[in-house]
C-alpha cells in the first residue's frame, strides 16, 4: 500500500474524529464553533482522539502519522470548523508547547483576536471554491501569551471522495522579526 494510502486512511480517522466533535451549529455550516471545553484539561468535551488504525494500513497510518508529527514544516490539520485535530512537533515548538502540553483545542483560541476576520475571509475563500490554497500573515498567541507573526498557506483535505473535509495549515515562515523592524 502507498505512503498516499496511508495518508487517506489518516484523514480518514481525523475525519471521524471530527465528525464526533462537531457540534449542531457547526454540522449546519457555522465555521469555527466555540464547544464545551474542560476547564481542566482545555479539551473540548466529549473529545476522543482516533484509535483504530486500520487493518492491513497500519504500518503504513504509523508511517504517515510518524512523517506529519516530526516534519521540520509546522503543519497542523483542523476540522471545518475550526477544531484543531493534530498539529505536529514544529508547530507545537513555534508556539511554544512542549511534547506533554495538550495543544490548543481551537484555532481560535490561538488566532490573535484582531486576525480572526482575516482568518474566516481566507478559509471562506477556500470553502466557496474561489482558491485552493491561501497565504496569509497571521498573528498567534503563544503558550506563554507572546505574539508571533505567522506567514501561512491553508488548504483544504479532501477525503477519499475528494469531499473537502479538514483544513491543512502550514507555517511558511515566523516573521515577527520583520513586523518588529
Amino acid at each position: 500500500m502507498s505512503v498516499l494510502n496511508g495518508a487517506i486512511q489518516y484523514i480518514k480517522e481525523l475525519s471521524a474524529v471530527s465528525e464526533m466533535r462537531m457540534s449542531p451549529m457547526a454540522q449546519g455550516g457555522r465555521m469555527f464553533m466555540a464547544h464545551p471545553v474542560s476547564a481542566a484539561s482545555g479539551v473540548p468535551a466529549g473529545f476522543m482522539p482516533p484509535t483504530g488504525l486500520g487493518g492491513g494500513t497500519f504500518g503504513q497510518t504509523i508511517a504517515y502519522k510518524s512523517a506529519f508529527r516530526e516534519a521540520p514544516q509546522p503543519l497542523t490539520i483542523s476540522s471545518l470548523d475550526g477544531v484543531v485535530l493534530d498539529m505536529n512537533s514544529s508547530f507545537r515548538k513555534v508556539l511554544d508547547y512542549s511534547k506533554g502540553d495538550t495543544p490548543p483545542a481551537m484555532v481560535s483560541s490561538i488566532t490573535y483576536p484582531e486576525d480572526l476576520q482575516e482568518l474566516y475571509r481566507a478559509i471562506s475563500h477556500i470553502l466557496a471554491g474561489t482558491k485552493d490554497a491561501i497565504e496569509v500573515e497571521l498573528r498567534f498567541i503563544t503558550k506563554t501569551r507572546q505574539i508571533k507573526r505567522l506567514a501561512m498557506s491553508i488548504s483544504l483535505l479532501l477525503d477519499s471522495t475528494f469531499k473537502a473535509n479538514q483544513l491543512l495549515f502550514c507555517v511558511l515562515d515566523d516573521v515577527t522579526a520583520k513586523a518588529v523592524a
